[in-house]
């Protein structure tokens, strides 16, 4: 998985081609162990997973905690998202993707261009969804940030990492 993700951000183009699978001997020959090497599969999208956990519940915390010190909803959604995105950026860069220095420059960028695209948006949805839908703030954040989520994830697999 590392390597395709390597590749994508390296700029190959990534495809998959379909092969005939052959046992020999029943497969008496594998060495492939279900549970470990399943986690070893699996565990770049764990970790991704709980970096995006982990933030979110960090932006959550310091929103409601700078929307209690300021009352105002910009510097809440701004200053959590800052904090939390640093913080993102680093656990992504640093442990899901392991991404090397070269392509810091690269993908920092982009990422923040995201960041600022879902600052923006988080705010609308914010002030859209306590204004004419009358949920309270905290439905209206919970929903918004479920919304943000798809988006960034599909984005950061598809043109950032």
């Amino acid at each position: 998985m590392n390597q395709l993700l390597e590749a994508k951000s390296s700029g190959y183009d990534v495809c998959s081609i379909p092969i005939k699978t052959i046992y020999e001997n029943n497969n008496k020959g594998s060495h492939f162990r279900p549970i470990l090497d399943s986690i070893r599969i699996y565990l770049p999208i764990i970790k991704f997973s709980l970096s995006s956990v982990s933030c979110g519940i960090m932006d959550l915390i310091v929103f409601f905690l700078l929307n209690w010190l300021t009352g105002n909803l910009i510097v809440s959604v701004i200053g959590a998202r800052i904090i939390s995105s640093v913080s993102n950026y680093l656990m992504n860069k640093n442990l899901v993707f392991k991404a090397k220095n070269y392509l810091q420059s690269k993908t920092l960028v982009k990422y923040y261009g995201l960041a600022a695209l879902i600052i923006i948006s988080n705010y609308f949805l914010l002030e859209f969804f306590t204004n004419t839908s009358n949920l309270s703030l905290f439905t209206s954040k919970i929903f918004t940030e479920g919304i943000l989520f798809i988006f960034s994830f599909y984005t950061q697999r598809h043109y950032i990492f």
